[in-house]
């Protein structure tokens, strides 16, 4: 109870708070040192949230908005270290970063597409081999444990967890 009040709290501020005010404090919040698990329970319900928002839309509809989302997305993966939780937390910035786009004007009919992960990419994470080994580690431990499951062999190559898998073995 005092986790949930604590967190209807933070949310009840967002709700009074600017874009850029609700980034800030989203960074603020999951890159906090002094108390890791709280930082990544956050880091989790943001990307959840996140997440949650790839069934409603995926098109960001101003550079503000794709702005606020690589910023967060950069915050998460920040904060992530080699727990499981945070391993978790990074694939998931992964697959959102190649889910969510802005479309920049070009003059041309169809506009081109940005994605977080042109900005991501940059991050310090991308190149770390001992992180990404145990997001692979992770997948596959993941993949082994799911794999005696009753279902379509199409369906569970689609699935967002062997999506991840294969994007980790391009990158090694």
């Amino acid at each position: 109870l005092i986790n949930k009040s604590v967190r209807d709290e933070k949310m009840e501020q967002l709700s009074f708070m600017t874009v850029d005010q609700a980034v800030d404090f989203l960074m603020q919040v999951t890159r906090d040192t002094e108390n890791v698990s709280k930082a990544r329970a956050c880091r989790a319900s943001t990307c959840y949230a996140i997440n949650r928002q790839r069934g409603i839309r995926t098109q960001l509809h101003s550079q503000l908005e794709f702005d606020s989302l690589c910023k967060v997305l950069d915050a998460i993966l920040t904060g992530c270290d080699r727990e499981a939780a945070d391993v978790a937390n990074a694939k998931m910035c992964m697959m959102l970063s190649q889910t969510f786009y802005y479309t920049v004007e070009n003059g041309a009919e169809a506009g081109n597409r940005l994605f977080p992960k042109i900005r991501l990419c940059q991050h310090s994470i991308w190149s770390d081999d001992d992180f990404w080994t145990q997001a692979l580690f992770q997948c596959v431990t993941d993949s082994l444990t799911n794999c005696g499951r009753s279902e379509e062999h199409t369906s569970e190559l689609q699935s967002p967890c062997n999506l991840v898998c294969r994007l980790l073995l391009e990158k090694k």
